[in-house]
């Protein structure tokens, strides 16, 4: 997720659901999707360990420069995917979950300025859920790459997102997307509701035509 800062002006509206902006022609991601799973790897593995998913995903350039720009979402991807495949069931989740939670806290720190999250957090729960979301959605494009990013305001809240390779590829059908629900999730407890929490994540429910696997659907409480 790249910069959040603008809102919109007023009570956001709680109409409908919204759909993110397109991406544009070439998908690329922000670089948190790689810098932050960098990190959470030397936290969680040894350097062994760490050498060889990165090197497996074809990204050892990065270990002497990590991204500081937008990166082509299929490096997101590969990276992602060499996590899962060398830290098989819980363990690669969990690295995942670590970088989706600090990609949060980067982007509060950094992408969000004071005053836009001290708006967000004096409005009622609802209305902060929407004008996040309507940031967010602004910059849909630095997260879900190639994929599409809708919302739909209310208590709960539900996020979907459609045909993005981070999730589709990375994650089955029956397994927790740790990245983006972590990213959602600290953001969400931050400026939304200290309590707010994923009450569902209903996959490939809410639209029948997709195949298994192309939709995942993130619904948050508080």
């Amino acid at each position: 997720m790249s910069g959040l800062a603008t809102l919109p002006h007023g009570a956001p509206s709680l109409a409908g659901e919204v759909e993110g902006a397109s991406e544009p022609a070439t998908a690329r991601i922000g670089p948190n999707a790689i810098t932050q799973v960098l990190d959470a790897l030397t936290d969680q593995t040894d350097e062994a360990t760490r050498h060889a998913i990165i090197a497996d995903a074809d990204l050892l350039t990065y270990l002497d420069a990590p991204p500081t720009d937008m990166v082509d979402e299929r490096q997101v991807v590969r990276l992602h995917q060499s996590v899962r495949t060398h830290l098989p069931g819980a363990a690669g989740l969990e690295v995942l979950r670590q970088a989706g939670d600090q990609t949060a806290r980067y982007i509060l720190a950094n992408r969000i300025p004071s005053p836009a999250k001290a708006v967000l957090r004096a409005l009622p729960a609802r209305f902060a859920a929407a004008g996040l979301l309507a940031a967010i959605s602004k910059h849909a494009w630095t997260f879900v790459g190639s994929g599409r990013f809708t919302y739909r305001s209310g208590k709960p809240t539900h996020i979907t997102l459609t045909d993005c390779p981070a999730c589709r590829e990375v994650y089955g059908a029956d397994e927790p997307s740790s990245y983006f629900e972590a990213t959602f999730a600290g953001l969400f407890k931050a400026l939304v509701h200290p309590n707010a929490h994923i009450t569902a994540v209903q996959r490939d429910q809410q639209n029948q035509a997709l195949p298994d696997g192309r939709a995942r659907h993130f619904a948050f409480n508080w």
